[in-house]
């Protein structure tokens, strides 16, 4: 038999229980630096931040995304999209604008999408979460000019223990990931 367990949350909280033993590995984000000495990390995949709002939302009929239109409604964050509202709100205050209806931060991708779907509001997630329904036009996304959407490019990426010994269970489950990857891209 073989038994899996998994977790969900950010880098920050999974890092501590890879670190410690309790997970095999991790997807996340990739960063290079001086914490992650300890860490193998292998790029799986290039993702980026996306805005994304409900089939039928009102600022899919606009003809261009402009500052106020999107202050207009709540935005509802993924955590590992703040370089994304940032950047949205750097905007914003360049054009005099300041007032945001209200913001939701959230960990929980399902959270998001509920929110979004039951609302006007927009998402601010990662494009490889919301991949999925943007296809089958469940939801759609908002495009940005490049300025802003450099501000939320990244690798996704495999990071294991850099002493530990996979398990052959493991080593197998990261081969059919990194299939995955490559078929989804």
């Amino acid at each position: 038999k073989l038994w899996a367990n998994y977790s969900m949350g950010t880098r920050e909280q999974l890092l501590p229980a890879l670190r410690e033993g309790g997970l095999d590995f991790v997807i996340a984000v990739i960063v290079e630096d001086d914490t992650t000495g300890d860490l193998v990390q292998l790029p799986l995949f290039e993702d980026r931040n996306c805005l994304v709002v409900r089939s039928g939302h009102p600022l899919l009929g606009s003809a261009s995304l402009e500052m106020p239109d999107l202050l207009a409604h709540p935005w509802f964050v993924m955590t590992e999209s703040v370089a994304l509202e940032r950047a949205l709100r750097a905007r914003a205050r360049a054009q005099g604008l300041w007032a945001i209806r209200s913001t939701v931060h959230s960990d929980s991708s399902q959270l998001l999408k509920s929110a979004v779907l039951a609302s006007d509001g927009v998402g601010l997630t990662r494009y490889d979460v919301s991949r999925t329904d943007i296809r089958s036009g469940l939801l759609c996304e908002l495009r940005l000019d490049h300025d802003v959407e450099a501000q939320g490019k990244h690798t996704m990426g495999l990071i294991y223990r850099r002493q530990a010994e996979l398990s052959a269970a493991s080593q197998q489950l990261i081969a059919e990931i990194k299939a995955e990857c490559k078929r989804a891209v």
